[in-house]
C-alpha cells in the first residue's frame, strides 16, 4: 500500500501523523473555557494545526485539530483545538472537552508499550455563538505527561470531544491520534 493511500485511511479513521516533536513533562493545566482566549489561541497557531478529527451533526459541523509540529520549548503554549459552526441556522453549539487521555502508547522494536500519565483530569465545556464556538485543551492535559516522552513513534486514544446544539442531539469525535517525535 502507497504512503499516500496509508496518509487517506488514517485521515478518514480521524487519524494523522504529526511530524517529528520534542516533549517535556510539563505541569497540567485545566482547558480553557473562556470563549475568547481559545479563538485568540486557536487563530495564533491555526497555521501550524492539522486537523485530526471532523464530525458532519446535521446542521453543524465539528472539527479537533492539533498541533503539526510539538517542541518542548512551546509545549506549554501548545493545545488541541475543538472547534464548532454552523452551516445552517439554529443557536449556539455547547462543545464538550474530556480529560486526559484513556491510552497513550509508544512504538518499540517490540510492539507498543504502555506510557504513564496523570489521570482523573477533569474535562471542561463552553457554549459558543449562533456562528460558532472553539474550546482549547492543553497538550499536557489530554497526554497527561507524566515524564519526558522519548523520541519516537506516539498513539493516543483521546476522549470523547462532542457538541450540541440548543435543541438538538449531541455527536462526538474520540479520533486516535498519530505523531512522531524526534
Amino acid at each position: 500500500m502507497s504512503a499516500r493511500v496509508v496518509l487517506a485511511a488514517l485521515l478518514l479513521a480521524g487519524c494523522a501523523a504529526a511530524p517529528g516533536a520534542t516533549v517535556a513533562p510539563i505541569a497540567t493545566a485545566p482547558a480553557s473555557a473562556d470563549q475568547g482566549q481559545a479563538q485568540a489561541g486557536y487563530a495564533a497557531q491555526r497555521a501550524g494545526l492539522r486537523r485530526i478529527g471532523y464530525r458532519n451533526c446535521d446542521g453543524y459541523a465539528i472539527e479537533l485539530f492539533a498541533p503539526a509540529r510539538i517542541s518542548a520549548a512551546s509545549a506549554p503554549g501548545q493545545s488541541l483545538f475543538l472547534r464548532g459552526y454552523a452551516y445552517r441556522g439554529g443557536g449556539p453549539i455547547r462543545l464538550s472537552l474530556p480529560g486526559a487521555a484513556p491510552r497513550l502508547q509508544q512504538q518499540t522494536a517490540g510492539g507498543w508499550q504502555e506510557l504513564p500519565r496523570h489521570s482523573a483530569l477533569a474535562g471542561s465545556s463552553v457554549t459558543g455563538s449562533t456562528s460558532g464556538a472553539i474550546a482549547s485543551a492543553s497538550l499536557p492535559q489530554q497526554l497527561g505527561f507524566v515524564e519526558l516522552m522519548n523520541p519516537g513513534h506516539y498513539r493516543a486514544w483521546l476522549g470523547q470531544f462532542s457538541a450540541t446544539r440548543a435543541g438538538g442531539a449531541s455527536c462526538a469525535i474520540t479520533p486516535v491520534w498519530q505523531f512522531d517525535i524526534s
